[in-house]
């Protein structure tokens, strides 16, 4: 028999029999190498009841890991597996047949792995039959077949079946070993471990032809990367959980290992894209015209770009110009996160996508999905009303309580007369501040005697380029609250509230998680249970959200707040400003997810400056000071969430290897008790 036949009869034939069969004399019976091209099917012959099923038939549900109990389960998840041998073996058998003049140690290699795959489907038929499940039972996939069978070359070979298909099987073998094994099921857990060892050497075989052929420029995972044809990705090539030492033992780079673990894209369903617009404010401002984002903002974009993995359920998308590094990531999936895909724009041409998700919604952020249109399952690239960003908008739509008595001026002597009129009544600052702006920026201070001429100069300015200003008393905070919603077709929801930390000039520092109000009086906590201060920010939030959804917006969106001293009262101000956008508070909210319940945490963003205050010349110094002197500890998650908990510890939000200007912190437990004596009280 010649190579020839032996690839057709496993190709074409239509029985187990035949598919199975291997010369007994072995591969010493393969004396003819070379072959002659071939007529190729278009799908391999299968008895009936191996058929492949369509993409309409009703797919098999793969038993779960309890499930196991039950014979017949466990007959089942070999079914699966066998058919993934027999797929196997007929695309082996195809690239046998497809490549005549390959080099021949190339196609010996490729036959003496069928005959090992042959093995393995036996002793799948036979446990299957132990447990009465007869091959054929359950309808078979061809998704194998599907992202293989059009391969042009040797090299697409090796870099689909052997390292992503074969590569995977290493997990899902060594996982199901395991999960046999704490059963009673040695037997299969026998099978399992054979399968596995045999499948770290087809790895290590195209591990050997993948290195010889690929462009010797790359290294081994971007001639990967470059090789593998979407919507194949090296997703693919994992499967549950993670072996590291079978991909080592196989040939594979250490830096290839690394880039696999924190690998991630969806496998098939269209990913949600988050990213990250920090300047949507002003993109609203400036809705007709071209706007550039100050540098500044541009690094803050840089630097807290990937904070939007936190809102990411498993195979969405992040857009990032720049991946945080691998060593950050490694923490995270060492920890137990499901990460999403950090992509730059460039790497999405050519998917389908649920959804985008940008921070605030403008004309400028749906200009970057435009392109997309056509390919977008669920939004259909809506705006945001403009007017809905403004301060202004805010103040006349929902007006301001008594003792807060807001004025929109939208001249440059009014400005100067209220701010006069207003320092000769109070002891108090006027704070003075521009309709579009967030964080705390873009406003001033006035303090008696009076404006000094460089805010006069930027009242002046202010009003040329946003035609007013809203001028409020400053008064003396408790602290700083926001609540979070969700305005969506069905109107807005709540989704819970925040304590936010800001300075002496009212700029953002951070939020404080967990046990949020740890940090308060007990005077405090008694008016906040008394005066019903959660009643009152809910029912304000859901006004302002109805609102936001009457005007047409659909988003994510933040009412800030805050509580005062009046005296020696204290006061809930229910309403200060709305964010029609994706917030800190949000973020937060999303970390406070994997806080232990009663735990103390603050999440805290330090600046360039602010370090080196501390003595830090660098953020990389500073984190590696943090986290050696308080190690994160992690525990698994809760039934409700995907994220782990966190009991104590310091965890960076953002890569600070990477970061120009912020670094955000969140500080656990004891390291909590250390922010705040150490690092608060110079932050504000």
């Amino acid at each position: 028999m010649n190579i020839q036949q032996f690839a057709e009869q496993i190709l074409k034939s239509a029985t187990l029999a035949d598919k199975l069969y291997f010369p007994e004399a072995g591969l010493s019976s393969f004396t003819d190498i070379k072959t002659l091209t071939a007529s190729i099917p278009d799908l391999p012959g299968r008895p009936h009841a191996l058929a492949m099923r369509s993409n309409d038939d009703k797919k098999t549900a793969f038993p779960t890991a309890a499930e196991l109990k039950s014979q017949t389960a466990r007959g089942i998840v070999l079914h699966f597996f066998a058919n993934h041998e027999l797929l196997a073996m007929e695309l082996m058998a195809l690239a046998l047949l497809k490549f005549p003049d390959a080099d021949s140690k190339f196609r010996m290699g490729i036959v003496h792995t069928i005959q090992e795959e042959q093995n393995h489907m036996r002793l799948y038929q036979k446990r299957m039959h132990d447990y009465g499940v007869e091959f054929g039972a359950v309808p078979v996939s061809g998704y194998f077949w599907d992202s293989i069978s059009n391969m042009q070359s040797p090299m697409d070979y090796v870099t689909r079946m052997s390292m992503t298909f074969e590569q995977a099987n290493l997990d899902f073998s060594l996982f199901y070993k395991s999960l046999f094994a704490e059963i009673g099921d040695n037997e299969t857990a026998q099978i399992l471990d054979q399968v596995y060892r045999e499948e770290i050497g087809h790895l290590k075989y195209g591990v050997t032809w993948f290195n010889r052929w690929k462009d010797p420029s790359l290294d081994d995972w971007q001639a990967f990367n470059k090789n593998l044809p979407f919507p194949m990705t090296p997703s693919r090539a994992k499967g549950i959980g993670f072996d590291r030492q079978g991909r080592k033992t196989a040939g594979l780079s250490d830096k290839f290992i690394d880039e696999l673990y924190i690998y991630q894209c969806s496998k098939g369903r269209p990913p949600v894209v988050y990213f990250f617009n920090p300047a949507s404010e002003m993109e609203a401002l400036f809705p007709e015209h071209n706007f550039t984002v100050p540098s500044a903002v541009q690094d803050v974009a840089h630097d807290l770009a990937s904070l939007m993995m936190f809102l990411t359920q498993g195979d969405d998308v992040v857009v990032t110009k720049e991946r945080p590094s691998t060593e950050f990531l490694t923490l995270y999936r060492d920890a137990g996160f499901l990460l999403p895909q950090f992509a730059d724009w460039p790497e999405l041409t050519k998917r389908t996508i649920t959804r985008f998700e940008p921070w605030g919604q403008t004309k400028y952020s749906q200009k970057l999905i435009e392109s997309f249109k056509g390919r977008i399952i669920e939004n259909q690239l809506t705006v945001a009303p403009e007017q809905i960003y403004s301060k202004r908008w805010a103040v006349e739509t929902f007006g301001s309580s008594g003792e807060f008595p807001s004025k929109i001026v939208t001249e440059t002597k009014a400005a100067v007369d209220e701010t006069a009129a207003f320092l000769a009544e109070n002891d108090s600052p006027l704070v003075i501040k521009a309709p579009y702006g967030s964080s705390g920026r873009n406003m001033i201070r006035a303090m008696r005697p009076g404006l000094e001429p460089r805010q006069i100069t930027w009242i002046e300015s202010t009003l040329k380029s946003q035609k007013a200003l809203i001028c409020e008393p400053w008064v003396e905070k408790v602290t700083d609250l926001s609540v979070q919603l969700q305005v969506s077709a069905n109107g807005p929801r709540i989704l819970g509230i925040t304590n936010f930390l800001t300075d002496k000039r009212g700029q953002y520092i951070g939020h404080f998680l967990g046990k949020k109000f740890h940090h308060l009086s007990q005077d405090f906590h008694r008016e906040f249970h008394r005066q019903e201060f959660q009643k009152q920010l809910e029912l304000k939030a859901e006004e302002i959200g109805l609102r936001l959804f009457t005007e047409g917006y659909r988003g994510a969106a933040g009412v800030d707040a805050f509580v005062y001293k009046n005296g020696e009262a204290m006061r809930l101000r229910s309403f200060v400003e709305v964010n029609p956008r994706f917030t800190m508070g949000r973020i937060a909210l999303e970390l406070e997810k994997m806080i232990p319940y009663k735990t103390k945490a603050i999440w805290l963003h330090l600046s360039k400056n602010t370090i080196k205050h501390f003595d830090w010349q660098n953020f990389s110094e500073c984190a590696n000071d943090l986290n050696h002197r308080f190690p994160y500890k992690f525990g698994k998650a809760t039934p409700k969430d995907h994220r782990p908990q966190m009991s104590d510890g310091v965890l960076f939000t953002n890569d600070p290897s990477q970061a120009k200007s912020l670094v955000s912190v969140l500080f656990v437990g004891e390291a909590c008790d250390f922010a705040q004596k150490e690092l608060t009280p110079n932050l504000i």
